[in-house]
């Protein structure tokens, strides 16, 4: 997915190498009066100007490196706000004046883009999709999620008893909190019963991740994290960036609704009507887990008959053996239609006999509106059905 780029510190070791490594005939071709030899040009250097002659965009400690075979295009990346400043085609830059009061280097050519003066690719001021909604970390798949939440009004439990709202439960965890510390819990805001799930974003990170801030400076996700104990990650340490810009279309899941006929699905862009529309395009598979004192659990059916812990712990309880936690007992579910919506962003999977689970996965394989593919899965867990 072209909407989400990922960005590490390496950025600039990557473009000092490719600084270096340019071909033999961009490095010997001659340059012409009044333009900087190149390849590489490190120092302040603007790019583009405004209509009444001023340079549009400035990077203090800048780095314009020529790019392409015959060194016939450039970048300007900004080494303080880690930004790309801009790229042109044509002649590179003017020269460098060391005995100059306020000139600097600016590019020639034809510029292509040129990016405004703050950290990232776009301003924070841009409405990304995902804008106020909670994100997730797995330090151990080195993975960022998204997490939809939903809220169920008027719940009710699978023998039809009515579940205690979110404001309920809060309020009797806060009772509690008061009779035992005398100081009040924070509570849950909404009224109704919260459940929801989670869709993974489409980039990788170097390291465990394990904090995440947004700049307010920019709006752009910054994350870090290290390698240890039980992760997929294969550098001791990253700090690395993820950053929207909506010039390219993100295509993924945003919403998530569990009903009583079945469950609607909402996108950050428009589907292919045939694509969503065909139920063999979509694969869902519901489990549990058993609750016991023992660590983990096998991922069980929902019809029951789950094993109990068969070994004895060193601590003397029992626990489940690796054979046993290895196993992967699915119950499939029937997609009897998938509709797809006016907009063209929801599709309602109906599901005959659907009900409340642990775990559900919501695996498919589509086509965006604009023909790209459009392959995911959505893990999510119904306590209740709504309406």
């Amino acid at each position: 997915m072209r909407g989400l780029r990922m960005k590490a510190p390496a950025i600039l070791t990557a473009a000092l190498l490719a600084a270096f490594t340019l071909s033999a005939a961009a490095q010997k071709m001659q340059t012409p009066a009044g333009e900087a030899p190149g390849p590489w040009l490190l120092g302040t250097i603007g790019v583009g100007k405004n209509a009444d002659g001023t340079v549009q965009t400035t990077a203090l400690k800048g780095l314009a490196i020529k790019v392409g075979e015959h060194g016939e295009a450039a970048v300007a990346y900004d080494l303080d706000l880690c930004r790309m400043a801009g790229a042109w085609t044509g002649k590179f830059t003017t020269p460098m004046n060391l005995m100059s009061r306020g000139e600097y280097p600016v590019a020639m050519g034809e510029v292509a883009f040129t990016t405004g003066s703050v950290a990232g690719f776009i301003s924070g001021e841009a409405k990304a999709p995902w804008k106020d909604q909670l994100l997730h970390l797995s330090y151990g798949t080195c993975s960022l999620f998204g997490v939809m939440k939903e809220e169920v009004a008027n719940a009710t439990g699978r023998d039809g008893t009515p579940l205690p709202s979110a404001g309920e439960r809060s309020e009797a965890v806060s009772a509690l909190s008061r009779s035992r510390t005398g100081t009040e819990s924070r509570p849950y805001p909404p009224s109704a019963l919260v459940q929801g799930g989670v869709t993974r974003f489409p980039v990788n990170f170097q390291s465990g991740t394990m904090r995440a801030r947004f700049n307010p400076a920019d709006g752009q996700l910054y994350i870090v994290g290290l390698r240890g104990w039980q992760t997929t990650g294969v550098k001791n340490g990253a700090f690395q960036r993820v950053r929207y810009n909506p010039r390219a279309p993100v295509r993924m899941p945003i919403g998530l609704h569990a009903t009583k006929r079945g469950v609607r699905l909402d996108f950050t862009c428009a589907l292919d009507a045939a694509s969503a529309g065909d139920p063999q395009n979509w694969n869902i598979e519901v489990w549990n887990y058993l609750w016991s004192s023992a660590y983990g659990s096998p991922e069980i059916s929902t019809l029951g008959g789950g094993d109990k812990p068969a070994e004895l712990g060193k601590d003397g309880a029992m626990q489940f053996t690796n054979a046993q936690l290895g196993q992967k007992k699915h119950d499939p579910l029937t997609v009897k239609s998938a509709v797809l919506s006016a907009d063209k962003k929801s599709v309602f999977l109906e599901i005959p006999g659907l009900k409340p689970v642990m775990q559900m996965q919501i695996k498919f394989a589509l086509k965006s509106a604009d023909g790209a593919e459009l392959q995911s899965e959505v893990l999510n867990t119904i306590h209740a059905l709504g309406e």
